[in-house]
Order: C-alpha cells, then sequence, then structure tokens
C-alpha cells in the first residue's frame, strides 16, 4: 500500500475543506452530440413552421386582420379576460379558505372542506366514465 502524505496545516485552506491531491482526476463532462443535433433539428422545424404560416397564402391573413379587429371579437376577448380574472379570483380565494380549513382544528371544518375537495377531485373521472 503507498504512503501519502500528512497534509501541512500551513498550506490547507482557510475554510476547513480539503485540498485536492496533486494525483487528483480532472472530471470532464461527457459531450452529448445528441442533444445539439435533437435542438438543431426542432430550431429548423420550428423555422420551416413559421415560414409555412406566416408566407402561405391560404391563411388570408388580411381576412384574419380584418375579423380580428371587428368590434364583436373584441367585445368577445375583453368578456373572456373578465371571466378568466374573476375565475381565477374566485379560484384562489376558495383555495385558500378550503387549505385553512383542512388545517383546522374543528372537525366539522375539516370534514366539509375534504368533501368539497373529494367531490370536485373525482368529478373529471366521474364524467369520463359517462
Amino acid at each position: 500500500m503507498p504512503a501519502t502524505k500528512a497534509s501541512n496545516p500551513s498550506t490547507a485552506p482557510a475554510d476547513g475543506a480539503a485540498a485536492p491531491a496533486a494525483g487528483a482526476i480532472k472530471a470532464v463532462p461527457v459531450r452529448r452530440p445528441g442533444r445539439w443535433i435533437t435542438g438543431a433539428l426542432c430550431l429548423l422545424l420550428g423555422a420551416a413552421l413559421l415560414h409555412a404560416v406566416v408566407y402561405n397564402p391560404r391563411f388570408q391573413w388580411d381576412v384574419v386582420g380584418h375579423y380580428m379587429t371587428a368590434g364583436r371579437i373584441l367585445h368577445g376577448l375583453l368578456t373572456t379576460l373578465e371571466l378568466t380574472v374573476i375565475a381565477m379570483v374566485i379560484g384562489i380565494v376558495l383555495g385558500v379558505v378550503l387549505a385553512v380549513m383542512r388545517l383546522s382544528d374543528n372537525p366539522i371544518a375539516r370534514a366539509a372542506a375534504w368533501l368539497y375537495i373529494g367531490f370536485f377531485r373525482g368529478t373529471p373521472s366521474w364524467f369520463s366514465g359517462i
């Protein structure tokens, strides 16, 4: 068994970490050419899709622009955004209230929150079975 040198306390790092050994292995990250190739292919396909969407005359972008600035469409967009914000606020408030109820020491509040959450968690699976 080879003899090891005792470390010299005067050359040890100040933070108490061990100094690297003279014959330590230098770790080199593994090259991954597959990642570069996959990334290049994704960029190429994305650019081809973008080119097809922008320069295809069958999309009739002038007609799309005309209808996207119509009053009914803009009103529908505004209504959709309003409903989204309202639903998010209700969801956050209700979620916080139910979380507090689940953590409550009151067994009735805990049970009510458990039933409400259990019902709405199970709803998607009930409807997918129909």
